[in-house]
C-alpha cells in the first residue's frame, strides 16, 4: 500500500538521520574552547579560538564533529532511540511511533527544533510532538566561587584550567535556575576520555584514586566558601 505507516516512518527517520543541526556554540562553550586553545598546538589552537566563526565551522566541520563529546557541546543533537509499531506479520499497522532524544543547546528551543524537523520531514502524514520542552539555561559565573574553585583545583591538579562547561545532559540545576537560584555543576574528577565515554554504559567507571582526590577538592571548595 502506498500509505504504509512503516514506510512513511522509515522515510521520515531517514531524512532526520541525514539532517545536521547547525553548529551554534553557546557563550560558555566558546569560553571553554578559548581556554583549551592555549594548551594546544597550531592548527588546533586556531580552530578552538575561532569555533564560533562561520568560516572555521565550514572548513573544519568534520573535524569539529568527529568526537561525540565535542560535537554535543557545539550543536543541538538528535538521537533515534526507539521505533514502535505493528503486532503481526500479516497486518499492516495503521500507526507507527518513533522516539527521538534531542539535547537542545543553550540559545535554541524545543519549539524551534520541532518546526525545523517538520520542515526536514516535509510529510503531512507525520506528526511531531514534544514530550517535554525544558528551556536550556545557565547561571552567571560567580567570580568568588570560581576563584575558590581555581585555587582548590590548582592545589589538587597543578597546571589545570577552570572554565565554564555546558552539559549535554539534564541536571537538577535547570530546576533551581528557573526559581532564580544560581546553580553550578563542578566535577573535579580526573578521568580519561575512555572513562568519560563510559557514562551510563555497562561498565561505567572511574578510578578509586580519582574519586578520593575529588572528595578532597570538594571539601576544600566548600570549607573555603
Amino acid at each position: 500500500l502506498p500509505n504504509n505507516a512503516v514506510v512513511t516512518m522509515v522515510r521520515a527517520l531517514d531524512r532526520i538521520a541525514k539532517y545536521e543541526t547547525p553548529l551554534r556554540p553557546s557563550k560558555a562553550v566558546v569560553g571553554l574552547f578559548n581556554t583549551l586553545a592555549d594548551e594546544l598546538p597550531f592548527p588546533s589552537s586556531f580552530v578552538m579560538h575561532h569555533v564560533d566563526s562561520p568560516i572555521v565551522q565550514t572548513l573544519f566541520r568534520s573535524r569539529l564533529s568527529e568526537r561525540p563529546l565535542i560535537n554535543a557541546m557545539l550543536r543541538t543533537t538528535i538521537s533515534l532511540t526507539g521505533v514502535h509499531g505493528g503486532y503481526k506479520t500479516n497486518v499492516i499497522p495503521s500507526q507507527v511511533d518513533a522516539t527521538l532524544d534531542c539535547r537542545v543547546t543553550v540559545g535554541d528551543s524545543g519549539d524551534a527544533l520541532k518546526r525545523e524537523l517538520e520542515r526536514v520531514v516535509d510529510d503531512p502524514r507525520v506528526t511531531i510532538e514534544l514530550d517535554s520542552n525544558g528551556t536550556p539555561n545557565e547561571s552567571p559565573v560567580d567570580d568568588t566561587l570560581m576563584a575558590i574553585i581555581r585555587t582548590a583545583s590548582g592545589q589538587q591538579s597543578p597546571g589545570s584550567s577552570v572554565a565554564p562547561l555546558m552539559s549535554s545532559g539534564v541536571t537538577d540545576s535547570a530546576f533551581f535556575r528557573r526559581r532564580g537560584i544560581a546553580a553550578y555543576g563542578f566535577n573535579p574528577t580526573v578521568v580519561t576520555e575512555r572513562e568519560l565515554e563510559s557514562t551510563h554504559g555497562i561498565d561505567e567507571r572511574m578510578s578509586v584514586e580519582a574519586f578520593r582526590d575529588a572528595v578532597r577538592t570538594y571539601y576544600e571548595v566548600v570549607s573555603r566558601l
